[in-house]
């Protein structure tokens, strides 16, 4: 029996057993919400504006290592950050608490194409601090009307990223209407400027930030619900290409208009005790949008955002929430949502195999283990359980067990100081 993780349908052989803890428990075979024992996933996706090199380095270190810092030890969190190729802002604004203007700001190249952050830029994505690019760069004028973008610009940028191994998954557009890179998705009228995705524009470039592996965009659009079922939704592009759109919590709605929440000095808003009980309680994914660097203090962070930070982190640790990387949480739920497996038993003996992630936009395809991290099945004896890949078993060190479940592990945790040298 073929089964579509969205649309769990039961056989007569495991309709016969007893559900595993009352009337609405998971069945046998039926697929989890989230990895291992979690009930809920949080990503922090953080858009790089005003972050300079040493900013970025200090939140991180804080955030995603156990060191000792100025402000306490680190949290071992699972964030990653953004990045830029291209800085062309001529508006000036203060990038930290020394008053560096946008010059500062961590991107690959200067104006004219000069390497500028291109190192650490480069160290910081394949380590796993950066996964998402911010668009190709900050062209953000103070006169909105002029735009510096060029597709020439675009294909600079693809080329330096091939040669540096820099292959993101996630875009998230950027800035005022000086940003023609920007893709659109629905709302076409209300965001004309963006030409990035316009085959007839000269400013196109989607089919190949798309070939180059984008397969997950956000597409400039406030959010008001802190958490949902999946954040992803299908899209087609001008062009007719198909890919996934996701949406991010930017704040709330108000009778003025939306009111962004996305700096670190609204984080302990974002991350309150009651929006992550909330979230826990509904079985809820969230990816919250913030500029971690965009303060203009010598530390990152407001004391309350370190206290909403260390909230979160404490959730993580009592097995409430999952805290990933923005490109590792979208990669699962769209894993999770279209994948295809099949489940038997007989004389208690349980088979999972894992078919296909029928990827209605991508398409489908015949998973890989790596694919499948934190994938997990209620089973009835899951010491015993046996999973496979197309009729292949799994190694069992790539496989987690539990007290009634059975899948494959997530991502080891790596807690590397990075901004060490060597």
């Amino acid at each position: 029996m073929l089964k579509k993780a969205a649309l769990f349908v039961l056989t007569a052989a495991v309709a016969a057993f007893a559900p595993l803890g009352g009337a609405d428990a998971p069945r046998p075979g039926q697929l989890r919400d989230y990895p291992g024992d979690y009930g809920a996933m949080i990503a922090i996706c953080s858009d790089i504006d005003g972050s300079t090199p040493a900013e970025f380095e200090k939140a991180h270190r804080f955030l995603n290592t156990l060191e000792p810092t100025e402000n306490g030890p680190g949290l071992g969190l699972d964030v990653a950050d953004s990045f830029w190729m291209f800085n062309f802002s001529d508006i000036g604004a203060v990038s930290d608490h020394l008053s560096g203007g946008d010059n500062e700001v961590m991107s690959y190249f200067w104006q004219d194409g000069v390497v500028k952050h291109a190192a650490a830029i480069t160290k910081y994505y394949h380590c796993g601090w950066i996964d998402t690019i911010h668009s190709y760069g900050d062209f953000s004028m103070a006169d909105p009307t002029r735009t510096p973008f060029t597709a020439e610009l675009a294909r600079r940028s693809l080329d330096a990223m091939r040669e540096a191994g820099i292959s993101p998954s996630v875009w998230t557009n950027h800035g005022n209407k000086s940003n023609a890179q920007n893709i659109r998705g629905s709302r076409r009228s209300a965001l004309a400027y963006q030409k990035g995705g316009d085959p007839s524009s000269e400013y196109y470039h989607a089919d190949a930030a798309l070939a180059a592996g984008i397969r997950f965009i956000w597409f400039s659009d406030p959010g008001g619900r802190f958490g949902s079922k999946t954040p992803l939704y299908a899209v087609t592009l001008e062009d007719g290409a198909r890919v996934w759109g996701f949406r991010r919590y930017t704040g709330s709605s108000t009778p003025l208009g939306h009111k962004y929440s996305w700096s670190v000095y609204n984080l302990h808003k974002q991350l309150s005790r009651a929006r992550l009980d909330g979230l826990v309680s509904a079985r809820r994914a969230v990816v919250v949008a913030q500029h971690l660097g965009g303060g203009a203090d010598p530390w990152p962070f407001p004391a309350e955002a370190m206290d909403a930070l260390r909230l979160l982190a404490d959730y993580q640790r009592r097995g409430l929430i999952l805290v990933a990387r923005t490109s590792r949480l979208l990669e699962y739920i769209r894993v999770r949502d279209y994948l295809e497996y099949t489940y038997s038993s007989e004389s208690g003996s349980e088979i999972i195999d894992v078919i296909s992630v029928n990827d209605p936009v991508i398409g489908a395809s015949a998973p890989q283990a790596e694919q499948l991290r934190g994938i997990t099945f209620y089973a009835q004896s899951p010491a015993r359980a046996a999973v496979r890949i197309n009729g292949a078993d799994v190694p069992e060190r790539l496989l987690q067990r539990g007290a009634d479940t059975v899948g494959f592990k997530w991502h080891d945790p790596d807690y590397t100081d990075y901004t060490k040298p060597g």
